[in-house]
């Protein structure tokens, strides 16, 4: 099985000018484009962060959590996965991608620039073949 850990924007290109319902918009695409993958190619483990659980978003707007320590858990996050697919469909990254691709880079963890569900899904069949299912 194939581990990707699916990096995306979650402000968007507006940054801390985003709105709430920007926002949510965002994560929704995220998810839908990691449910859309996982359908695809069902042979493969699709860690998705705007799919996580309320804690994390309730605990960062009380000021419990900084971005910064978000970003570090995503980064341990990356380090038990075998690929990051950067999910840029407004061609796109942000500032937290760019803290998870240099990451996975500097962990010789393959990072690949993704800019459509069927990009996603061709890249993702041949890395299976590749690694041999």
């Amino acid at each position: 099985m194939l581990r990707i850990y699916l990096s995306h924007s979650i402000r968007g290109i507006r940054g801390n000018d985003t709105t709430p319902e920007e926002i949510a918009h965002n994560c929704r695409k995220a998810c839908d484009f990691a449910r859309l993958l996982r359908a695809a190619v069902p042979d493969v483990e699709v860690y998705c962060p705007a799919e996580m659980d309320e804690f994390p978003d309730i605990a960062f707007r009380k000021g419990l959590f900084s971005i910064d320590d978000l970003l570090e858990v995503d980064c341990e996050i990356i380090s038990r996965r075998d690929v990051v697919l950067a999910f840029c469909s407004d061609s796109y990254i942000s500032s937290g991608m760019a803290v998870e691709i240099k990451y996975a880079q500097l962990h010789n963890i393959p990072v690949h620039i993704v800019l459509s569900l069927d990009h996603a899904v061709d890249l993702v069949k041949r890395l299976l073949v590749e690694k041999g299912r």
